[in-house]
């Protein structure tokens, strides 16, 4: 069978994967959309294990740093700057919080969540925010799907790439927006 929208490609761990290209997505009106860019960074790794490697160090370097600091929220700030969304993230993982428009915090619901909205995680053991990524979407009542950078396949707050995972509502901390959505008009009713 020859699929031609899926290629097969290396990771930095030479496994194969399999994946479906996306070369520069665009939304509408030109733009990329912050899914589409965040989405785009899937399979990234690590060079070394050590905070470090060509798209890590971007990351970092939308941030003002170099290489070897832990990077989920400056790959969410550089994500948000790409699609053009204004942010105060930067590469602590505490700032990706928006406490201007929190649509859930502490297991209540303020809003229903929406694709790009900015996770959080409270680590007990560091007495704040610890890890952060993006809500990609709805799974269940109590689980969704996010994408996360500075993550492992395991679980792990600081791991080796970028990568999807199932979330528990339970053990978020916040889900909050950069970006104003524009809420459809109800026609009068």
């Amino acid at each position: 069978d020859n699929n031609d929208d899926q290629v097969t490609i290396n990771n930095n761990h030479g496994d194969p994967v399999v994946v479906s290209p996306r070369a520069d997505p665009v939304g509408p009106g030109g733009f990329k959309t912050l899914q589409d860019i965040y989405l785009s960074q899937l399979y990234v790794r690590e060079a070394t294990g050590n905070n470090d490697g060509a798209d890590v160090e971007k990351y970092l370097r939308s941030c003002g740093l170099g290489k070897g600091y832990a990077w989920c929220a400056a790959y969410v700030h550089w994500c948000l700057e790409q699609a053009k969304i204004p942010n105060k993230v930067n590469a602590w993982s505490p700032s990706a919080e928006n406490k201007d428009l929190i649509i859930f915090k502490l297991r209540e619901f303020k809003d229903e969540p929406q694709t790009g909205d900015v996770v959080t995680f409270y680590y007990t053991n560091l007495g704040r925010i610890g890890h952060t990524g993006f809500y990609n979407k709805k799974i269940s009542d109590i689980t969704y799907e996010s994408v996360e950078g500075n993550t492992g396949s395991g679980g792990e707050r600081e791991g080796q790439g970028v990568f999807k995972k199932y979330r528990s509502f339970n053990s978020t901390y916040s889900i909050s927006r950069w970006e104003k959505q524009i809420k459809e008009p109800n026609n009068g009713n």
